[in-house]
């Protein structure tokens, strides 16, 4: 693991967004599974106008169902990791 933070924001489906966050490495290959796995989650927490943020950071490691609240949660649209480094 690095420094680094690797930030990817995607509109999954019409009005389905995700935040996904991991300082290993990029995610974008692995959008498609990530969100298909977490789109009920994403139903059954997110609101309108929200979208599902991922800390994949401690829970990468682990399968994707394994994922809980205390590393899923929903934002506005448009927040970012930015603030919630430190």
């Amino acid at each position: 693991m690095s420094d680094k933070l690797f930030e990817t924001a995607v509109e999954y489906s019409a009005g389905i967004h995700f935040i996904l966050l991991s300082n290993s490495r990029p995610v974008e290959d692995e959008i498609p599974d990530l969100c298909g796995r977490l789109y009920k989650r994403h139903l059954a927490i997110a609101l309108p106008g929200q979208a599902l943020w991922v800390d994949l950071r401690p829970a990468f490691e682990k399968p994707v169902g394994d994922i809980n609240s205390l590393t899923c949660f929903s934002v506005p649209l448009g927040y970012h990791a930015d603030l919630v480094r430190g």
